[in-house]
């Protein structure tokens, strides 16, 4: 059984992010946000994978959580890329992302700031559909 939209956080951060989503969205977190969190919620539910799906919310933040996100490419947790739609360089962006072996990418476009519809994310999407990279687009807020 796969969970297909999870999230997790390097340790560093996974505290502060949680507050913020937790206010954000008037929920209360299910796990600590990282990695031993998930994996300990997985064995509860029974799961056997989970697909871990970073959020890049502006474009600078490419490189340092695709970097974490490459943590995750085997075993019981698998990360998905990420990618802002305003990138100045999308195709080189999702050639490094098929390069360093993820098999997709998420878009979320309410935390983005960028409306689904943009030639921006059409561009992305026509580009990681050449390279069989799966897209997956959050709709909604949360």
């Amino acid at each position: 059984m796969i969970d297909f939209h999870t999230h997790i956080f390097p340790e560093k951060i996974a505290s502060r992010t949680l507050s913020f989503l937790s206010e954000r969205c008037q929920t209360k977190p299910a796990t600590n946000g990282m990695a031993e969190g998930l994996l300990a919620s997985m064995e509860e539910a029974g799961l056997d994978c989970s697909i871990a799906l970073p959020v890049v919310t502006k474009p600078s933040q490419f490189d340092s959580i695709n970097r974490f996100a490459c943590e995750f490419q085997e075993g019981q947790i698998l990360s998905f890329g990420g990618i802002h739609p305003e990138s100045k360089d999308y195709k080189g962006q999702l050639n490094i992302l098929k390069q360093y072996g993820f098999k997709g990418i998420k878009l979320h476009p309410d935390y983005q700031g960028v409306f689904i519809d943009d030639i921006h994310y059409k561009r992305i999407i026509s580009y990681a559909t050449e390279l069989d990279l799966i897209v997956s687009i959050h709709a909604g807020f949360d």
